[in-house]
């Protein structure tokens, strides 16, 4: 994902990515990066509102450990304090960004399919 996009999350959403903005020896997987394109980040942007407003009334911490993509869908791993009924929430909104990650094109954002051999991906017709 590019820079600004990065940068755009990190900045919106500082509760849940402020691991990406520490720079340590030992760093967590999310400080280098959204590791997925720039068509998945209305589905990332929309899935990090979702965090935080639970999180907020829900007076939990949550923070992203890695975004990326895996088998040609969004993987989103969380760390927090939620109970296990939360945590059955948080797996719910977590799973359904997967789901919709692999109808959307991963370059540009239009609607798209998962596609290939040994490495999948999701692509619309434009970019397969």
């Amino acid at each position: 994902m590019r820079e600004e996009l990065e940068r755009k999350l990190i900045i919106d959403f500082p509760m849940l990515y402020r691991q990406a903005r520490q720079e340590t020896p030992l760093r967590n997987p999310i400080s280098y990066g959204f590791e997925c394109g720039d068509g998945w980040f209305d589905l990332v942007y929309d899935l990090s509102n979702k965090l935080t407003e639970y999180a907020i009334e829900n007076k939990l911490t949550i923070e992203a450990e890695q975004v990326k993509e895996k088998f040609g869908g969004i993987r989103f791993y969380i760390s927090s304090n939620a109970n296990t009924n939360q945590n059955f929430y948080l797996q719910l909104l977590l799973q359904q960004a997967e789901v919709k990650s692999c109808q959307i094109c991963e370059v540009c954002g239009k609607p798209g399919k998962l596609q290939g051999d040994n490495w999948y991906s999701v692509k619309c017709a434009e970019h397969k």
